[in-house]
């Protein structure tokens, strides 16, 4: 798809990022996670257009038509840019010191940056405890009168909180403060090392543990690796350059030129490198099989052009591992991987989110001649229950659903990906659950209750509903094209390419975010290129079972038994009349609020 008439529509765009809202002008074709990516390119800038014209001039060093060039086809999302970075050190694979430094400097950053969460959060809790306080402010702010902010503030000094800082928090609530400002400091990423040398037990703990290891089997790859990694970089997106349903070679050529041009402009003599955005998109956009000898063929005449149309230049193609240059440009990654799937997501006005059918998927069905509406449908299912197997409006008639509740699942049923989402008490309503599905109280207290299940319906037929309403990926098990693809077509494809690169190939291997090291380690021994171990992200509702905490007797030391001392008879005489209290009492008054009324208990 040309996207070079929607990029010159420029349009203004509310953007939400960690800290604030910002209003950026941007080509209208660019989703928002693009734009902020381009927005932390820019530094500062709000207006894309006028950042990429400062960017196109200072890379063209004083060439107006290569400027002008340049600044096309950054606009037309066509060409993105970044600095040099750092580069890598290398180091022996035995350097025990140096792998624990590095094990050390990740854990350090992510321990900081949790702290300071948790600590946000603790004192966040000491502001609530003042302001939801009941009575006079100065007892609201006392925590010896305030038994939820002497907890809150214990809690926020056993998180790391100087007592200062936790009245600060209690001034800040009096003022009027309802929120505890307390972003962690944007961490620098730890530098990438590079190991070379025969796997060790040090060298796979490393890898496993952070994100920022390399390895490679000889010191002269390492080196070449390192190198690479600390060049100017450019990328280019090859779906950019599909115009209907044909790829414009000239065009994407072109481009290649101009980007070539602009890192030797700009570079000081310093070879700069080209990356190929989305090649596992391409291939299947035209129904090729990353993994067979046709789809490697393919790619091979594809990097083959590149890599001369750069060399005219002073470039090289190269495979780049750069996740903020990939998002800026709009593709997955610039390293050769396989594609990501027929499936992307898009989003609503209101901000829903939901599946859609994937540029490269469309192409590469009408290109392979299969039914795209019946594969669209199998994929991302109906989305509506109108002719669901098993459950559908006929059905849950049956089970006491109104017309009421089915509007609320079909209406929720678009940003779903599970019928217990759609169907779950906060959309249909918990009432309806309690009084005509039978629930009791403590089953509607479950964050995972089954409505479906209460209404009568089993496993199997939610699971044949459910892949009517939402799609699955049976449907693609007869065309390998469009399938998914594993490590050992990745691998083939890295080889078929090597002799083309102008820096040696890194394969990123995915490792479950449940590996062990005797994993990484299993994985680094297989390996056949330079290698990159990724750990995958834990399920977001990880938590350890801990159990009940033990609570031990204290165990005295046996004593000699201690003899009482002897009594002592003393006869004391006591005045037996009777005496009045005094009129004036001390006492001590106790306020409570019970059921939203307030409770005076008078104690003397």
């Amino acid at each position: 798809m040309d996207e070079t008439a929607a990029a010159h529509t420029a349009s203004l765009r509310l953007l939400e990022l960690a800290d604030r809202t910002v209003e950026v002008r941007a080509p209208a074709a660019w989703s928002d996670c693009r734009v902020e990516a381009w927005l932390d390119w820019a530094s500062g800038s709000t207006d894309i257009y006028v950042a990429i014209r400062k960017a196109a001039r200072s890379l063209s060093n004083g060439d107006a038509a290569l400027a002008e060039a340049t600044e096309a086809a950054m606009i037309a999302g066509r060409l993105a840019f970044a600095a040099p970075r750092t580069r890598p050190q290398v180091i022996a694979s035995d350097d025990a010191a140096g792998l624990a430094a590095l094990v050390g400097r990740v854990r350090g950053r992510a321990a900081a940056e949790a702290s300071a969460l948790a600590m946000g959060a603790r004192l966040q809790a000491v502001m609530d405890a003042v302001l939801r306080c009941d009575g006079d402010a100065a007892a609201c702010a006392d925590p010896l009168r305030n038994a939820s902010l002497a907890r809150a503030a214990r809690a926020a000094r056993d998180a790391g909180a100087s007592d200062l800082m936790i009245l600060d928090a209690v001034a800040l609530a009096q003022a009027g403060e309802d929120r505890w400002s307390c972003a962690p400091d944007a961490q620098p990423p730890v530098p990438l090392v590079i190991a070379a040398g025969a796997p060790t037990p040090a060298l796979a703990t490393a890898g496993w543990a952070t994100d920022a290891l390399i390895w490679t089997d000889g010191r002269v790859a390492g080196e070449a690796i390192a190198e690479a990694m600390g060049a100017a970089r450019a990328g280019v997106p090859l779906m950019a350059f599909f115009v209907g349903e044909t790829f414009d070679e000239p065009a994407f050529l072109a481009t290649l030129r101009t980007a070539a041009a602009a890192l030797t402009a700009s570079s000081r003599g310093r070879r700069g490198l080209i990356g190929l955005g989305g090649l596992g998109d391409w291939l299947a956009a035209q129904a090729l099989d990353y993994g067979d000898e046709t789809g490697r063929a393919a790619a091979t005449r594809l990097y083959a052009q590149a890599a001369k149309a750069a060399a005219d230049h002073g470039c090289g193609v190269a495979l780049i591992d750069d996740r903020d240059l990939a998002l800026r440009i709009g593709v997955a990654d610039l390293a050769a991987r396989p594609w990501t799937g027929p499936v992307s997501l898009a989003q609503t006005a209101d901000g829903t989110i939901f599946p859609v059918l994937s540029e490269a998927a469309s192409l590469g069905f009408a290109a392979g001649g299969v039914d795209r509406e019946a594969v669209r449908l199998g994929l991302l299912g109906h989305r509506s229950l109108a002719e669901a197997p098993g459950i559908n409006p006929t059905t849950l008639a049956a089970c006491g659903f109104t017309s009421h509740e089915i509007a609320l699942v079909e209406a929720e049923l678009l940003g779903a990906s599970r019928l217990a989402e759609a169907f779950a008490p906060a959309v249909i309503g918990d009432g309806f659950v309690r009084d005509v599905l039978g629930a009791a109280p403590e089953q509607l207290a479950e964050p995972n209750i089954d409505v479906l299940a209460l209404a009568g319906f089993d496993a199997g037929t939610i699971a044949l509903a459910e892949a009517h309403v939402f799609g699955a990926t049976a449907v693609l098990a007869h065309m390998p094209a469009f399938g998914a693809q594993d490590g050992a077509a990745q691998a083939a494809m890295l080889a078929t390419l090597a002799p083309l690169l102008a820096a040696p190939p890194v394969q990123t291997l995915d490792l479950a975010w449940n590996a062990t090291p005797a994993d990484a380690a299993a994985a680094l021994a297989e390996a056949v290129f330079a290698t990159r171990l990724r750990r995958g992200s834990p399920p977001a509702d990880l938590a350890l079972d801990l159990g009940a905490v033990e609570t031990r007797p204290i165990r005295e030391v046996a004593r000699e038994p201690e003899r009482p001392p002897e009594p002592v008879e003393r006869i004391i005489e006591r005045d037996r009349s009777r005496r009045k209290l005094p009129d004036r009492r001390k006492g001590y008054i106790q306020k409570a609020a019970v059921g939203g009324h307030k409770v005076y208990l008078h104690t003397g």
